[in-house]
């Protein structure tokens, strides 16, 4: 739940909110984030203010001896009106919950909205996905954008993690659930969330907060800010820092050195200017950069057929004299790096936006222009483990984003119109190089020997002229020994993206009592893609060469499933990340123009009850897979029917989701509580699985995927200065399609095929939140705060495709605890936390297996628990 409070009564901004134009201005359309910094800085009363659709409507009356929360409004459908008014599956979560529960990057936000999931798996930068109701794209792949949009203060952001920064102040976040097409500039096929921060205000003002951690971390931070009037109701400037600082929580058993890490900082100066009182201007100016090590994971099965495991315990012992095998368990959180790699994620976003909202009379018009960059530089131990197979050496991306949305909203008798048109340009570069480790001659034939009857643990540099392609056509010239460093030289991807889309969002009152909702988009998109690709690999090259002198029978050897112990070798030793078959210039470009839009139809029965139902039709564009492993190739050739490679291989299609929506607003108990409930059934076609199969990224469009369930929430404020709030989602996300993502190569163990009902991954089918926060006066000056918030979540498979038989990546029911207790001077100028996160010390974990190590399996696990205090002023 989000929830506003408005200015102290009396105040020269209450008045003016009240009275003027500018103040009937900011109470609709997109112009209303402009007025909540306002809002949000005055002291607080207890009434309460909700924001959602974005139609203003006044709250319910009340007795006077009973405090409501009849109005709570929200305002991501580009209006401000009451949430139980909103025919739109929306959690809306105000920045005193965000504080209080320890939020301080978007991941958190699952702990308080039971129906979104956000994980980072193998780069918080490059990593990081986002889903709701079960539906995400993963972000592994720059070219994949995501399923879920991410909006900061009306801005789009182009992937889920160039908005995991430290969040600055915030004045609500609102998680809208199902597609959204016709509320927002960027259309989003799964749901959006919307963060509004805490903006300019006209009176000076000044605030520090600090933080320490007692736990093993030894978390640090500090954020201050001011706010200034530089001309008395006309302009004002804002401006707020941040730096924090921790250890991280992931060991590394071979160096000592810890991972998972925190060095961040984060600056933004905006500027309010009350134009007239017709029109008004924000503009934001920001920065945040991090240097941190992530991600690591840790073993939770080690292969124990193929003696994949003896053989890593081989090699280290001849490196080092001792093995050096993390153990399996989980909740340690402790792996093996490669002497000399490393996990360094190293972050810079920066941007400026500005956001017009001018009062033509007729109709409130907004123009919110921006422009943003973002760079991320990062290094992987690939292979996980301390002997060096793999490792990517400075991979490089950076995304240019220009985006103007324009919005005209008005009414008509009783018609309630939007019409917006959004324009966005897009340039992603990424310099990617995954080599060679020092160790890799050694592992692929000591692996080799003991697939082949060879004595496992053998080893020594007499091996080093063995070639898998001997075991397959009999001895043959060779290429030098495999080196160190080899791998690619430089895969270079640059692609470019232009959008243009109208679309509308109509409100038309059927009668007194209901309301008739109608959307509709047009988008069209044009993405324009080039490569340069340059690897080289004796290993591979060695197999190149003769498997091309006999090439069709080459090919029905591969495509034999017989063969696969063979097939698996050759695929380690031309794997298609640094696979010379694909080395040259590329060029290839597509455009699409779709429809998409919302059909519903909402009844308010009573002034406590409203129920709607609805369908709509999401969409997200299609694209290409920036990764040379997406080419239409076996290890030593094309794939059967392929003349030659193109980009057209590495194209996948259009996203479409169908939702069919009802539900029901309820407001009981003399205005104290809501209850909502929400189902849902969402038929995805062409659905962007993006997979990791143990050695790089399979990319395929599953013709039909189903996400459907049921969403329960409440929240009731039942005495003066207690809330209480509970959530319950029933998920019920599965692949209605069989899909190997191996084809053309067939895949006898299943392990990389999804079978029609099988679940979504990291989808719990129960999810159930609960928060409750109580204050209480204990004399004149001085005020307690109680806060504790809960999420359970049901057990899950954490991997698929690629789950192992034995279910060792999957998770168990998790509980995750946060509590915070506080006292502090009434009136906000003063206030001392004693916080912890975690507190039961559970963890959950996504599992994928091992690049280049059949039957093995690893984890990225969450954070442990931690506690602390933070001291805020406020002046």
């Amino acid at each position: 739940m989000e929830v506003i409070r408005p200015e102290k009564a009396g105040s020269r901004e209450a008045e003016l909110n009240r009275n003027s134009p500018l103040g009937r201005l900011l109470l609709s359309g997109a112009s209303f984030v402009s007025m909540v910094g306002a809002a949000c800085a005055q002291e607080q009363t207890d009434e309460i203010v909700v924001t959602g659709t974005g139609r203003a409507s006044s709250p319910q009356e009340a007795p006077a001896e009973v405090t409501t929360i009849s109005g709570i409004v929200v305002t991501a459908t580009g209006r401000a009106s009451s949430l139980q008014d909103t025919p739109v599956a929306v959690t809306a979560i105000s920045g005193d919950v965000i504080t209080n529960t320890g939020v301080s990057d978007l991941r958190d936000l699952g702990q308080l909205a039971p129906s979104l999931t956000i994980n980072s798996g193998e780069s918080g930068s490059a990593g990081t996905v986002a889903s709701i109701r079960g539906v995400g794209t993963g972000s592994n792949n720059p070219g994949f954008e995501g399923s879920v949009g991410v909006f900061i203060d009306g801005v789009y952001r182009a992937r889920v993690g160039q908005a995991i920064s430290d969040l600055p102040e915030i004045a609500r976040i609102e998680v809208l659930r199902g597609p959204q097409g016709t509320l927002f500039g960027r259309n989003t096929s799964a749901g959006a969330i919307s963060v509004v921060t805490a903006g300019p205000y006209h009176e000076a003002g000044m605030w520090m907060d600090a933080t320490f951690g007692f736990d093993d971390l030894g978390e640090a931070g500090a954020s201050v800010g001011g706010n200034l009037p530089v001309v008395d109701g006309v302009l004002a400037l804002r401006f707020d820092g941040s730096v924090r600082a921790r250890d991280g929580y992931f060991h590394d058993i071979a160096s000592g050195n810890d991972l998972h890490d925190r060095d961040r900082s984060s600056a933004r100066l905006q500027a309010l200017w009350d134009i007239s009182p017709r029109a008004s201007l924000r503009v934001i100016i920001d920065r945040s950069d991090a240097d941190e090590a992530c991600c690591g994971a840790t073993p939770v099965e080690y292969d124990a057929v193929a003696g994949v495991q003896a053989v890593i315990d081989s090699i280290n012992l001849a490196n080092s004299g001792q093995p050096q095998r993390a153990p399996i368990d989980p909740d340690r959180r402790q792996m093996s790096i490669s002497p000399g790699r490393d996990y360094q994620d190293v972050t810079q976003e920066s941007g400026v936006s500005a956001e017009l909202s001018w009062d033509w009379g007729f109709a409130d018009f907004s123009s919110i222009t921006a422009r943003r960059e973002f760079e991320a530089r990062r290094n992987q131990d690939i292979d996980f483990n301390y002997i060096d197979i793999l490792y990517r050496d400075g991979q490089e991306t950076r995304f240019e984003n220009f985006t103007q949305e324009f919005r005209l909203h008005g009414q008509a008798g009783n018609l309630d119109w939007l019409l917006g048109v959004f324009y966005s340009e897009e340039t992603i570069t990424l310099n990617d190089r995954i080599r060679q480790g020092a160790d890799f001659s050694a592992y692929l034939n000591t692996l080799t020997l003991a697939r082949t009857g060879g004595l496992i643990g053998f080893f020594g540099p007499g091996m080093s002229g063995l070639s898998i392609a001997d075991l397959i056509y009999g001895p043959g010239p060779d290429y030098a020994a495999p080196l160190s460093g080899q791998g690619q030289i430089a895969d270079r991807w640059v692609q470019d993206s232009q959008g243009v889309s109208v679309f509308s969002h109509n409100e038309i009152s059927l009668t007194d009592n209901t309301v008739l909702t109608v959307g509709l988009r047009y988008n069209d998109e044009q993405r324009d893609a080039r490569a340069n690709l340059a690897a080289f690999t004796n290993t591979c090259n060695s197999t190149l060469t003769r498997a091309a002198a006999n090439f069709p029978a080459t090919i029905a050897f591969f495509l034999n499933p017989a063969n696969t112990q063979l097939v698996d070798l050759v695929g380690l030793s031309c794997i298609g990340a640094v696979n010379p078959l694909t080395n040259g210039d590329y060029a290839g470009s597509r455009r699409e123009g779709e429809w998409s839009g919302t059909l519903s139809i909402r009844h308010h029965f009573s002034g406590d009850l409203m129920v709607y139902g609805g369908v709509s039709r999401g969409y997200k564009s299609g694209g290409f897979n920036l990764d040379r492993a997406g080419f239409a190739a076996t290890p030593i050739g094309p794939a059967p029917g392929v003349a030659s490679f193109s980009l057209s291989q590495l194209e996948f299609n259009q996203e479409f989701t169908d939702n069919y929506e009802v539900g029901l607003r309820s407001t009981i108990l003399n205005g104290t509580t809501f209850i909502n409930v929400t189902g849902f059934h969402q038929q995805l076609s062409d659905y962007q699985q993006n997979s990791f199969n143990g050695i790089n990224f399979d990319v395929a469009n599953v013709p039909e995927v189903v996400s459907q369930g049921v969403e329960f929430e409440i929240s009731s404020r039942p005495i003066d200065n207690l809330d209480l709030r509970f959530g319950v989602t029933y998920l019920d996300a599965y692949y209605d399609t069989t899909v190997n993502f191996s084809a053309p190569t067939p895949d006898p163990s299943g392990a990389n095929t999804v079978v029609a009902g099988q679940a979504l991954q990291l989808q719990p089918p129960w999810r159930v939140s609960a928060g409750v926060s109580y204050e209480h006066v204990i004399a004149d000056n001085l005020r307690a705060l109680f806060y504790l918030d809960a999420r359970w979540d049901s057990e899950v498979a954490s991997q698929t495709p690629g789950r192992p038989a034995s279910g060792s990546t999957d998770m168990a029911a998790i509980t995750i605890l946060n509590g915070r207790i506080a006292v502090g001077a009434p009136s906000g100028g003063w206030q001392f936390e004693f916080w912890g996160r975690n507190l039961a010390d559970e963890s959950s974990f996504a599992g994928f297996s091992a690049p280049l190590q059949p039957g093995t399996y690893l984890a990225n696990v969450t954070e442990p628990r931690t506690f602390g205090v933070t001291l805020r002023v406020r002046h």
